[in-house]
């Protein structure tokens, strides 16, 4: 525990408003790609960002007709998506990219070219006894984008919400941590997003049940963490975020998603694990807690690689 939380003082020394110049949202014109869009709208505007919408026409088998991996036909429906898609938008600046191929790689190389801030994407988050997903695309994303990931869900609010309308103001923002260099990255972007809407920031950790080694003096150690978690705010962010910080037992994933039902945030901040050169840990974790967040939240959930 003492190597995490020591490095909550090397955050603190280093945190300052962060700036999004670039929005990528990719869509498949889908449910959960319209809820998208609702949000990446919203952080363009909030933020005074670019919007770049993104579609990829993934592989097709080879058309002897013309010669081409796509029919004249697939090219035509993805611009109109497009175009159709922009006219809603409005005055928001936005560039339209159609892309072709695999997704993830097509999506990597728009993110490097463009200097992409951060990355919104849709998922069907559902659950199972024996199973949890969020979809691959979306998965390869979170695990492997070097910038912050935006994952929404498609609920119910945000597929009836229409494209151009401002998203309900932001209020709160929960933030999960555990003291490990993956959460504390996140913590930067969680303050930002506090401060540019104003929003209440409550700062969660997770003690596990299993974990018996602050039985013998639990007050002492819930005092320590508390204090703790007081250092990631510097003092002149507690005037506009007003923080509430929160300590809860039992299993993160389970807890996190437990607090933000009881606390109705409007946006989820965590920080996830790199896949280094693991791709099969990359886009295979069906039981990790931000896997198990994203898929199980009803509100939006912002991932920052560590």
């Amino acid at each position: 525990m003492n190597a995490r939380l020591g490095a909550t003082a090397i955050l603190k020394d280093n945190v300052h408003p962060l700036t999004i110049k670039t929005v990528l949202c990719a869509t498949d014109f889908s449910a959960p790609a319209h809820a998208a869009l609702v949000y990446a709208l919203n952080i363009a505007r909030t933020y005074d960002a670019e919007l770049l919408l993104a579609h990829v026409l993934p592989p097709a088998p080879f058309d002897p007709h013309n010669g081409s991996l796509f029919t004249t036909n697939q090219i035509a429906s993805a611009k109109d998506g497009l175009k159709h898609i922009a006219w809603s938008i409005g005055k928001i600046r936005h560039r339209l990219l159609l892309r072709s191929g695999d997704v993830w790689p097509a999506l990597s190389d728009i993110i490097n070219k463009e200097n992409v801030d951060l990355v919104v994407t849709g998922t069907h988050g559902r659950t199972g006894a024996e199973k949890l997903a969020i979809g691959s695309v979306a998965e390869q994303i979170l695990r492997q984008a070097h910038c912050p990931v935006l994952t929404v869900r498609s609920t119910k609010v945000a597929r009836n919400h229409a494209i151009g309308a401002p998203v309900t103001s932001v209020r709160k923002v929960l933030f999960a941590t555990d003291f490990s260099p993956e959460s504390l990255a996140a913590m930067p972007l969680a303050l930002s997003l506090a401060q540019e809407y104003q929003a209440r920031l409550s700062l969660l950790h997770v003690l596990d049940r299993t974990d018996h080694g602050y039985t013998p003096d639990r007050n002492r150690v819930l005092s320590y963490l508390l204090e703790e978690l007081g250092k990631l705010i510097p003092p002149e962010a507690e005037l506009w975020c007003h923080p509430e910080y929160l300590i809860e037992f039992g299993a993160p994933a389970k807890v996190i998603l437990e607090a933000s039902n009881r606390l109705e945030p409007d946006f989820i901040v965590m920080g996830v694990r790199s896949s280094q050169d693991h791709l099969f840990a990359a886009t295979h974790f069906p039981y990790s807690t931000a896997h198990k967040v994203i898929a199980g939240a009803n509100c939006p959930v912002l991932t920052v690689l560590g």
